[in-house]
């Protein structure tokens, strides 16, 4: 689903061309005669992303069964819709101004003023979905709007009659998006904004990070900046969701169906990744290189 709300909508957007003989975002995990595969995962990506480094497909013609963060087909139903929009909303006797700061607010409204977005839709929203909301504009502008990672292998796991699984509730990712900055929604606005004019650049580190799996570089655009800069948010979209996720690893590591674990890259880089996680419970991994 970052995140890392600066880097948010960066883990929803990543496509560079392969360099060969390149390592990915892909890695195998065994113990004894046991295995699965673990995918670092794009959200969104541009219409000329796929096809996807070839060890993705390695590791799913190998699963059994394939996980991901959450089920995303309840995403466009109503139930899922009404919650939505019953949860991205400021209380009713609240307003942006009596949210965030002064500061945040004349911000926010000379970038909605400078992108043709009418300001007065936003005084009922929560900064959460604001943020969330610049960064798919953002986004948009670089021409990242396509299908995800995760996508493609849900409708092809639903076409080949794999078993899917899920990390996490529709209701608890809803909770986890809307709640981000929570005590910190001023910080969280600027933070936003203050990203604009660099989104490009991040946006080709972040690429080229997953594309070729490359660890420093993966660490150094999105995680080290987003410990820095809001380590609350940190915490919460990274580290309690990677502990979160372990134990059911353990019980996919525990039978003998291979599964593909599908889930955000930003969680699968840094010394409080999955990844390292996992290591420091015994399992063996490999960086897949095909």
């Amino acid at each position: 689903m970052k995140l890392l709300i600066k880097r948010t909508g960066l883990l929803l957007a990543l496509c560079l061309p392969l360099i060969a003989q390149a390592k990915t975002s892909v890695w195998q995990v065994t113990k004894g005669d046991n295995t699965i595969y673990i995918g670092g995962t794009v959200h969104i990506l541009p219409a000329d992303a796929f096809p996807l480094p070839p060890e993705f497909k390695y590791a799913y013609d190998r699963a059994d069964k394939v996980a991901f963060e959450v089920d995303m087909s309840l995403m466009n139903q109503p139930e899922t819709q009404q919650k939505m929009q019953s949860a991205m909303f400021i209380e009713e006797n609240k307003t942006l101004a009596s949210v965030i700061n002064p500061q945040a607010l004349s911000a926010l409204e000379a970038y909605a003023k400078a992108n043709g977005l009418p300001f007065a839709n936003l005084q009922r929203l929560k900064p959460a979905m604001i943020s969330v909301m610049i960064s798919m504009m953002e986004m948009r502008k670089l021409g990242v709007a396509g299908e995800g990672v995760d996508a493609f292998y849900d409708k092809l796991a639903k076409n080949d009659g794999k078993e899917r699984l899920f990390l996490e509730s529709i209701d608890f990712q809803i909770e986890t998006l809307l709640s981000m900055g929570q005590g910190q929604e001023s910080e969280l606005i600027l933070m936003t904004l203050e990203q604009v004019s660099d989104y490009k650049t991040m946006l080709d580190s972040m690429l080229k990070g997953w594309r070729e799996g490359d660890h420093q570089l993966v660490v150094d655009t999105v995680i080290k900046p987003a410990k820095e800069q809001s380590p609350q948010l940190y915490q919460q979209l990274f580290v309690e969701r990677n502990n979160n996720w372990i134990a059911h690893i353990d019980k996919m590591m525990a039978d003998k169906p291979v599964e593909l674990v599908l889930v955000g890259a930003g969680h699968l880089y840094g010394k409080e990744s999955v990844i390292e996680l996992l290591k420091n419970k015994g399992y063996k991994i490999k960086q897949l290189n095909l």
